[in-house]
């Protein structure tokens, strides 16, 4: 199926394969064996301070021009041919790829 994968892991193996200095999340985490799209999943990132920062990231583009970010459900699949004109994806694709 197309837009699914597993996350296995757990917070204490994830934080160790960051170093020592990942702050951990409040939220809780369970694994998930069939994640799709707009569900919640555990990410390392850089926090505005600079710090590795294991958080809670929903999956999905939301476009900012969207009013409800249901829309971002069908947005998982972009064509290479078209996606730098897409209104959907042309932003993210300039600035994020």
């Amino acid at each position: 199926m197309c837009g699914r994968f597993t996350q296995v892991v757990k917070v204490g193996e994830l934080a160790a394969l960051y170093g020592p200095a990942v702050l951990m999340p409040d939220a809780a985490w369970a694994e998930r064996w069939n994640g799709a799209p707009t569900q919640a999943f555990l990410v390392c990132r850089l926090d505005a301070a600079g710090r590795r920062v294991l958080s809670l990231l929903r999956w999905g583009l939301v476009p900012p021009w969207a009013r409800d970010r249901a829309i971002g459900n069908r947005l998982i699949n972009a064509r290479s041919e078209t996606v730098a004109g897409k209104p959907a994806f042309r932003a993210a694709f300039r600035r994020r790829r």
